[in-house]
């Protein structure tokens, strides 16, 4: 850090805010500002299995075990793999019951150390739902991004051909492209041309300059990329999906991409609307003092001083805001949110639908987690995302399969397991 920084780090800290030297107080606003940048995979919620068979499972009793919705058990990095319903019994008041609904490994759950699968399905696509997929590079500006190309099912009876709709998933911030795989089933049945991508600094993905993550604003030209790659490969039609951080990532690339007239609308689950707001609310969770808390939004922000996070280029914070996008949002938005999201918290995603209704549809859940509606109610998530995209197939006039409302989820989450089914996170 120069010198220049650490007076400036100093002067917003304040003199007898909280014990810290200038260098300490420097040292710590850094460490704050890189902690959202760093491309790490979030680390799953830790349980701990005291006994099960092929019917239930007896967890200890925690927050992450008592749960609301479906959820994966993984054991053994993956070579154990069970899918997890309902709380059906609490023996003691340490312990929790829950239904097993499926395993999709041959070895099960044993007493020890598990981890918490929220995303349910584990693996690709043929390993979650027996579809096939080819595996795809797509060149970006900063080198190539693995990716799985799914195409639809086949056309209904009669009916015209869909495939030139494509989907286009985008996972979250320390997420993987599996995130995709709990609306694949619904976009197959529409017989949508699914194309789940990964961008800078996944893992087998080419890194950005400064192996930091921009919290969307450059990731956008990744999602660019995939759309020109989707262009190039018959597409005509767009539909962004993104969660969390890549809600945040679909709303720039429906803002800036060159290709922003082939989109068609968003579909945003939880999406990180307003950074400002979610950097506060993270700072405030872990009570970072707010002098260090403003400090490290500055270093992020200032085109010198976020030299000394490694940032090649600042973070635009001014530019992902809630007031931002409402002025730069031109396509259909579906946006679904839970009030108890504790992570991206709801209300940006609130005002922004109270600014752009005109644009910007939004369901509003209770109780679920992040990103997990569909975990808590697997039905009224596919429900939503199924009369979304059939109004805008007969808005806009392109084809899609039939597919009855009564018969969601697509896949059941108590489904057999696939012939080559995987516990494996990609």
């Amino acid at each position: 850090m120069t010198k220049a920084s650490r007076i400036a780090v100093a002067s917003t800290v304040g003199a007898g805010a909280f014990a810290l030297s200038a260098a300490g107080a420097a040292a710590a606003a850094t460490m704050v500002a890189r902690a959202p940048l760093t491309p790490v995979a979030s680390e799953p919620p830790l349980l701990t299995v005291q006994h099960a068979d092929v019917h239930c499972v007896t967890l200890t009793a925690s927050r992450a075990a008592e749960w609301p919705g479906v959820f994966g058990i993984r054991q053994q990095g993956g070579a154990v793999h069970a899918r997890i319903g309902d709380i059906i019994a609490k023996p003691t008041p340490t312990t929790v019951v829950r239904r097993i609904l499926a395993a999709d490994t041959r070895e099960h759950l044993a007493p020890g150390p598990a981890a918490r699968n929220g995303l349910f399905w584990a693996g690709t696509p043929m390993h979650a739902h027996g579809m096939p997929f080819q595996d795809v590079t797509i060149d970006s500006p900063v080198g190539s991004m693995p990716s799985w190309l799914v195409p639809g099912a086949a056309p209904s009876a009669g009916g015209p051909d869909p495939a030139r709709t494509w989907a286009i998933t985008i996972h979250g911030h320390g997420s993987v492209r599996g995130e995709g795989l709990r609306v694949l089933p619904l976009l197959h049945a529409l017989g949508l041309t699914t194309l789940m991508v990964s961008y800078r600094n996944d893992a087998g993905a080419a890194p950005s300059p400064d192996r930091l993550l921009h919290l969307g604003a450059q990731e956008w030209e990744d999602v660019d990329a995939a759309i020109a790659f989707a262009l190039r490969h018959g597409a005509r039609r767009i539909l962004l999906i993104g969660f969390s951080m890549g809600g945040a990532i679909a709303l720039r690339t429906s803002f800036f991409s060159e290709h922003r007239d082939v989109i068609d609308s968003l579909i945003l689950d939880a999406p990180a609307v307003d950074w400002e707001v979610i950097l506060e609310h993270h700072t405030r969770l872990r009570r970072v003092p707010q002098p260090l808390a403003l400090a490290a939004r500055s270093l992020m922000t200032h085109p010198r001083w976020s030299r000394s996070v490694r940032l090649l280029e600042p973070i635009l914070l001014n530019e992902m805001t809630t007031d931002y996008a409402a002025d730069a949002l031109r396509h259909p938005t579906l946006l679904i949110h839970s009030r108890e999201d504790e992570v991206v918290p709801y209300e940006p995603s609130r005002l922004l639908a109270h600014s752009r209704p005109d644009l910007v549809h939004l369901r509003t859940w209770d109780m679920a987690s992040h990103t997990r509606e569909w975990n808590l109610d697997p039905a009224r998530w596919e429900s939503q995302i199924l009369t979304w995209i059939q109004q805008r197939s007969a808005g806009a006039g392109f084809p899609i399969n039939r597919v009855d409302p009564s018969a969601l989820p697509i896949r059941q989450p108590s489904a057999p397991a696939q012939p080559l089914s995987s516990g494996r996170r990609l």
